[in-house]
């Protein structure tokens, strides 16, 4: 068989890029556990050190937030770190501008002049369901309900 230096060439050099992002898609990868699960293993190792069964594996891979977030993931451009675009993700909420934040106040406030019951349950409302109803759904929400579950902690 006769080989053509330059296509041998040609494909060393694809080979070689190919390793390099998939090293550091792995790199991207651990950074990402480092700095969001630390304390955590992740849902495939969790099943493999025997902390959780089958079912509970393919529960947690299939979970609304697990489906989401792989959406989230396939969006980033190859070669973003994780982390660099969940602190975007997490700054650009609209739950976090000083406009969102007066308003949501003072509806609790005014709320509670009127009945203060009824305001107290607002503010306690507020605080479980507001950033869900006002941003929908974040990729921290699948670090907190998915990665982080008592399960998964080492």
């Amino acid at each position: 068989m006769i080989v053509n230096r330059r296509c041998t060439e040609v494909y060393k050099l694809r080979l070689n890029e190919c390793i390099k992002k998939a090293e550091g898609s792995q790199e991207n990868i651990d950074h990402f556990h480092e700095m969001a699960a630390n304390d955590y293993l992740s849902p495939g190792q969790s099943f493999a050190e025997g902390f959780i069964t089958p079912q509970e594996l393919l529960n947690d891979l299939n979970a609304t937030d697990s489906v989401k977030f792989r959406e989230w993931v396939s969006k980033i451009p190859n070669g973003e770190p994780l982390t660099g675009e969940l602190y975007k993700d997490i700054q650009g909420q609209i739950s976090n501008k000083p406009w969102v934040k007066g308003v949501r106040s003072i509806s609790q406030v005014i709320t509670g002049i009127i009945n203060p019951v009824a305001g107290a349950v607002h503010t306690f409302l507020d605080g479980f369901v507001g950033d869900r109803i006002v941003n929908g759904w974040k990729p921290s929400m699948f670090i907190s309900n998915v990665l982080n579950k008592d399960a998964f902690h080492k």
